[in-house]
């Protein structure tokens, strides 16, 4: 007798709930504005941090020290080195990369920027990682990886410009000159910011290069 009530009871709970539920279905729900959705691609970039990026090839070691020379002269603050192992995953609405460091630490980077021989704008967001192993194994079976770069940084700063000296393993020497923008900044002024360290590195405009070095190493490999 008991379980009869208390199956009945269940019953007239659950028919109870749908007719609840149904009701609720009919109820006009509150829609959102017609243009909430709009910008918000361009209100999220506005909101991220910003710099200008130039990169270059350079003729070996020789071209590096020469490099590194004339940074110090300029009065850079460097070099500190850095060795990077960057994972790259498949992202469709820009670049995301896992870059480890000795020891097992590391930044989750996203960012997103055009490819282009001259400076260009990059927005980007930066998430500090504990284990990059871990992260790295996750990553790579929910997004599939994108690819792999190895790299030994020798790191200047002059200014606010991060001036990276890089030895990328199965590429070479490169320059890479990163401009920090403030809040408001023009791109603009970033750019003819990096253009004039680049010359005072003396480093000449067709040694530019448009695209990262995880694509310069999959045309490599291809």
């Amino acid at each position: 007798m008991n379980a009869v009530n208390l199956r009945c009871g269940t019953l007239e709970c659950l028919s109870l709930a749908l007719a609840t539920d149904d009701q609720d279905r009919r109820k006009p729900r509150p829609r959102a504005p017609a243009h909430a959705d709009l910008g918000t691609r361009q209100v999220q970039e506005d909101d991220l941090p910003r710099n200008v990026e130039i990169k270059a090839r350079l003729d070996g070691e020789g071209a590096l020290a020469e490099v590194a020379a004339r940074a110090a002269a300029l009065g850079a603050e460097g070099p500190r080195i850095i060795e990077q192992d960057d994972t790259f995953f498949a992202c469709a609405n820009g670049r995301l990369k896992l870059r480890a460091f000795a020891g097992g630490a590391g930044e989750l980077i996203f960012y997103r920027r055009a490819d282009a021989a001259g400076p260009k704008e990059s927005f980007y967001v930066l998430a500090p990682v504990a284990d990059c192993g871990a992260l790295r194994e996750a990553l790579t079976l929910a997004c599939g990886q994108a690819g792999r770069v190895r790299k030994r940084r020798e790191l200047w700063l002059a200014g606010r410009t991060r001036v990276h000296l890089d030895r990328v393993e199965g590429l070479g020497a490169f320059l890479e000159l990163e401009v920090v923008l403030g809040p408001e900044e023009a791109t603009e002024a970033g750019d003819e910011e990096a253009r004039r360290l680049l010359s005072a590195l003396g480093v000449a405009p067709a040694q530019l290069v448009e695209q990262a070095y995880v694509d310069l190493l999959r045309r490599a490999e291809s």
